[in-house]
Parts: structure tokens; C-alpha cells; sequence
């Protein structure tokens, strides 16, 4: 769990009284496990305000983003009316969507008040109401304005990283931090079947650069964590910061391989936007990349020593789902070929 940077609060309510013309009461440290710092702004006349803050000076997620993209987009569904229920950032008194202060950039968000759905918590109800979202912002690419576009290339900056890695986990012996032991214990065993996995994804990547389909704009995260139902029963998708141009798969790959998927998610999703087919190789890429770039993301932050031990379980809890989720991706490739035939 992030900790409250040793920033001058005064100094970082002085920026945002300046740039945003607004009374600040206080300000309350929001810890996530992400990268970048939260608050909620609380105002003298009562209004809450989210704060964003990143350091561009900090190791950055293997997962790719654009914060020039991603503010401007939200803007844009939000006040065209294309998508409400989002978040969406607030000008400054010169219209910009982000301001500076010292080494930090940040922006200020529209307070939501509800409850996190979370991973748990995504049931049939969710899906089609999600699926509808996702349609609405999925045919947004024809009434967007959107320049500085960020678009899909279909990399994996992770894996010489995620090699050198697993490499070198024969060499952590029983003296280290014991998150760095326990990941040993729990990777070793399984080191070739995940290298294993990367040469699939590599193979995976040749395919499809060269596939031809229409993209649309994609929030490329929609996992339960990221799905929050307002005080009023609203279902909001949150946490924009890495959204692209991409083929549809990229946020349908949470779903397909789901039992309910064509019963539930598909007629709802094709209720506001008319697809056409799925490509089982670009699901799967998708499937194999997310899942390799967040078991990276996982044993980096546990060899870079940066977290405590609360952050290392938090991290080993996840991985080794991480890896038998990986072991399921044939299974939904075949899957969607079958469908698709």
C-alpha cells in the first residue's frame, strides 16, 4: 500500500487554490497500491475533489499509458455526453487538464461517492450493464476529436526484464527479505513453464501486427477494482490512465472466456455497438500479455525492495493466480476460434 509522499501540503494547496480557483478545507491522503499519489480535496463550501498526482521520475508500469491522451479523452466523453459515467479531470483557470507542481504532475478529478464492485463482485447484473458501457465507448471513435493519439503497437516492453528476472531467482537466497524468498519459492518451480508462455506470446505478436481491424477507444482495464456503483446504484468505470486506440479484444479479453460471456456480455455489448467478429489470436495476446506484464509488475516491485513486507504478501497473493490463469489461455483461444469459424 502507497504511503503519503513528503510533499509541503500548504505548498500543494497553495497550487491548487491558484490553478483551480478553489477553497481547499483539506486535503486527505487516498492509499492505493498504484502507481502516482491520491487525496481527496475537500472545499470550505463543501465540495470533494479527487486529486492525481505522479512523479515522472519513478519507475513507471510495464503497462503502457499517456496522460496527455487519457485526460483529453475523458474530457471529451464526459462533456460531449457520450459517456457520464466516468471520471473526468477539471480545467484550470487557463484550460488546462493538468498542472504542475514542483517534480510532481497532477490532476483534479470530480468526486465519485459509492462503493468499489471488486474483483468478487462482478456478477451477471454488472457484466451487462458494463457490457453496455463498454459498446457506448467502443463506437465513440467516430465522434471523438482526439488528437496526440496513443495507439496500440503490440509490444511486450516487460519480457527481457521478466527473463532477466526469473533468471536471476536462483540467486536470492534464504537470507533475503522474505518477500524476495517466498517469490523464489513460489517462481522457481514454474520458471520454464512461464518462459514458456512468453515464447507463445511472442509467437502470439507476429500474427497479429499484421491483422487489419478496425480500433476503437479502449479503457484496457476493467477488472472489478476499477468498477465503482454511485450512491444512486450508477456503475462507473474508473481509472483511465491507460487507455488507447486498440481492436475491441483488448477490453473484451476480460469477459470472453467467461461462461456467461455469450449469454450476458455479448448481446449487451452489441446493443450499442455493432461488432462483428472476435480474432481468437488477438484475445489470446491479449490474455497471455496481461497476464505476464502483471506478474512482472508483481516481481518487480518485490526485487526492487521498495515495499514493505504488507506490499510483498499483497503482490504473492496474486501471482501464482496470475500463473494459472495463464495456463487456461489455450483453452479460450480454441474456444473463440470454435465460435468464429
Amino acid at each position: 500500500m502507497r504511503v503519503e509522499p513528503g510533499l509541503d501540503q500548504a505548498g500543494l494547496i497553495a497550487v491548487l487554490e491558484r490553478e483551480y480557483g478553489i477553497a481547499i478545507r483539506a486535503l486527505h491522503f487516498y492509499p492505493t497500491d498504484f502507481t502516482g499519489y491520491n487525496y481527496v480535496v475537500e472545499c470550505l463550501e463543501g465540495e470533494r475533489y479527487f486529486l492525481k498526482l505522479r512523479v515522472e521520475s519513478e519507475r513507471q508500469s510495464y503497462v503502457a499509458g499517456s496522460a496527455e491522451f487519457h485526460l483529453a479523452l475523458t474530457d471529451q466523453l464526459f462533456t460531449s455526453g457520450i459517456l457520464s459515467q466516468i471520471p473526468h479531470p477539471l480545467k484550470t483557470r487557463r484550460g488546462d487538464l493538468q498542472a504542475g507542481y514542483g517534480d510532481y504532475r497532477l490532476a483534479l478529478y470530480n468526486f465519485i461517492s459509492g462503493r468499489t464492485v471488486g474483483f468478487d463482485g462482478v456478477t451477471g447484473q454488472v457484466k451487462a450493464r458494463l457490457a453496455r458501457l463498454v459498446g457506448v465507448l467502443h463506437r465513440s471513435i467516430s465522434t471523438l476529436k482526439l488528437t496526440n493519439l496513443f495507439v496500440e503497437r503490440f509490444q511486450a516492453v516487460f519480457a527481457e526484464d521478466l527473463i532477466a528476472m526469473l533468471a536471476g531467482l536462483e540467486a536470492i537466497g534464504p537470507g533475503e527479505r522474505e518477500g524476495k524468498w517466498s517469490l523464489r519459492e513460489t517462481l522457481l518451480p514454474r520458471r520454464s513453464q512461464i518462459l514458456a508462455y512468453l515464447l507463445r506470446l511472442k509467437e502470439l505478436q507476429r500474427e497479429v501486427v499484421s491483422i487489419n481491424k478496425p480500433q476503437v477507444v479502449c479503457h484496457t482495464d476493467l477488472h472489478g477494482g476499477n468498477l465503482l456503483v454511485d450512491d444512486s446504484g450508477n456503475l462507473f468505470i474508473m481509472d483511465w490512465e491507460n487507455a488507447m486506440i486498440a481492436p475491441p479484444e483488448h477490453d473484451l479479453f476480460f469477459f470472453a472466456g467467461e461462461d456467461d460471456f455469450w449469454e450476458v456480455f455479448w448481446p449487451n455489448y452489441k446493443s450499442e455497438f455493432s461488432a462483428g467478429t472476435l480474432d481468437s489470436r488477438l484475445l489470446g495476446f491479449y490474455c497471455y500479455r496481461r497476464g505476464l506484464e502483471d506478474l512482472s509488475e508483481f516481481m518487480a516491485r518485490i526485487l526492487s525492495g521498495d515495499g514493505d513486507e504488507a506490499r510483498d504478501l499483497a503482490d504473492l497473493h496474486w501471482i501464482p493466480g496470475c500463473v494459472d490463469e495463464l495456463a487456461q489461455v489455450e483453452a479460450r483461444i480454441a474456444n473463440i476460434g470454435k465460435r468464429f469459424m
